[in-house]
């Protein structure tokens, strides 16, 4: 196994695919101050009138990489939410889970000259052509969810118009679970992910086969599909190789329900870990059917919008050398049998609106600090661990 990772691991500075991405609490952070619902005016000018944020009437891009998919859909729906509590509207295009048209489509968005533009660039080369395309438009640009290359990084930095990148940390997502398994009782593990090239799936086989291993559990192999709908044949064939696995992990929603079918129809016995969360798979961990599903990184969308706005607004979010924010830092919650009757009730009020209104407006001023976004993001999931405790 070991040799398969490092296998994987050099394999993702060369592999590029068109495929989709993914994709009991703590107590509460402190609550920080309201922020004022003024900001400098856009341009950043002195003595001009202030902006009302709860009404800025702008318009930002971004892309769903494959309507139909609740994984892609819900970044999208969480960008309308930001924009809606500022009052702004979101031009979400369909990229039908193709690499190409992210860029064709862009450019079409562009066209009808936005403010913004806050997307997924799921592969690497499609990065600098997202920057290219936003530059020649004079239109300011952010990301979430999935990373450039650090050269791209190191050239965005350069770039006036760059707002910066909101990420979460897959290896330590996915070495959570491996952790929670292991306690379970789980000793052999199989893993059912989307395909290589996949920056959120290839990490999340690494960090959970490090974890789990260093641990003393042992991966007896895993399976890679090039979209959800292959999940089943792959996921069917690595089972019948390993039939004495005594966990499976799906790398993503439709493989972890893939691995429900799978389990159901061959008659195994396996605990069945996941990361990503649809209504769906939150019913079945009530049903005792999934032991644990991730949650929040789409909340990135949210934040990745909210570094735009300042940026737009003239007073733009920078780290501690004077560049645009790459982090990450978003923490991650989970659901699992302690909270997942209080996270459904949760989940169906606000999928798509994880963020509130005053959430939003306490991080769009002149006078937000990089530490205090980061620290937004680093207290994400303890703050959505309270208000799921509230239902």
């Amino acid at each position: 196994m070991k040799k398969k990772i490092l296998a994987l691991v050099l394999a993702m500075a060369l592999v590029v695919v068109s495929l989709a991405a993914c994709g009991g609490g703590t107590a509460p952070a402190t609550t920080a101050a309201p922020a004022e619902t003024t900001a400098a005016p856009a341009g950043g000018e002195e003595g001009g009138e202030a902006t009302d944020v709860s009404n800025l009437g702008l318009t930002f891009a971004t892309n769903d990489f494959g309507q139909g998919e609740y994984s892609l859909d819900i970044n999208s729906w969480i960008i309308e939410s930001v924009a809606k509590h500022v009052g702004s509207t979101a031009d979400v295009v369909d990229n039908q889970f193709t690499v190409d048209n992210i860029i064709t489509m862009l450019r079409s968005q562009l066209s009808k000259n936005p403010d913004g533009v806050c997307m997924i660039g799921i592969a690497e080369t499609v990065f600098p052509a997202i920057q290219q395309a936003c530059d020649e438009a004079k239109v300011p640009y952010a990301f979430f969810a999935t990373p450039p290359v650090e050269e791209d990084v190191a050239a965005m930095e350069e770039d006036e118009l760059y707002a910066g990148t909101v990420l979460f940390e897959p290896e330590e997502e996915a070495a959570y679970l491996a952790q929670k398994a292991y306690d379970a009782g789980c000793r052999k593990a199989v893993l059912l992910a989307g395909a290589q090239g996949d920056y959120n799936h290839d990490h999340r086989i690494i960090g959970f086969t490090n974890k789990f291993e260093e641990l003393g559990g042992e991966v007896l192999d895993y399976a890679r599909c090039d979209n959800p709908g292959q999940g089943d044949e792959k996921g069917s064939n690595l089972l019948s190789a390993n039939k004495d696995a005594d966990c499976a992990i799906g790398m993503g929603a439709g493989y972890i329900t893939s691995l429900e079918g799978i389990r159901d129809k061959m008659g195994l016995d396996y605990k069945i870990y996941g990361c990503d969360t649809t209504p769906n798979l939150i019913q079945d961990v009530i049903d005792g059917k999934v032991e644990i599903i991730s949650c929040g990184a789409n909340t990135g969308a949210g934040f990745a919008t909210i570094l735009l706005i300042n940026k737009i607004l003239g007073h733009p979010i920078l780290d501690e050398r004077g560049k645009a924010p790459f982090t990450k830092a978003l923490s991650l919650y989970f659901c699992d049998a302690s909270n997942c009757e209080k996270f459904q009730k949760f989940w169906d009020e606000c999928q798509r609106d994880p963020l509130t209104q005053e959430e939003v407006m306490a991080l769009i001023g002149p006078d937000v600090t990089y530490e205090q976004f980061i620290q937004a993001l680093e207290n994400h999931a303890e703050d959505t661990y309270a208000k799921i405790d509230k239902y």
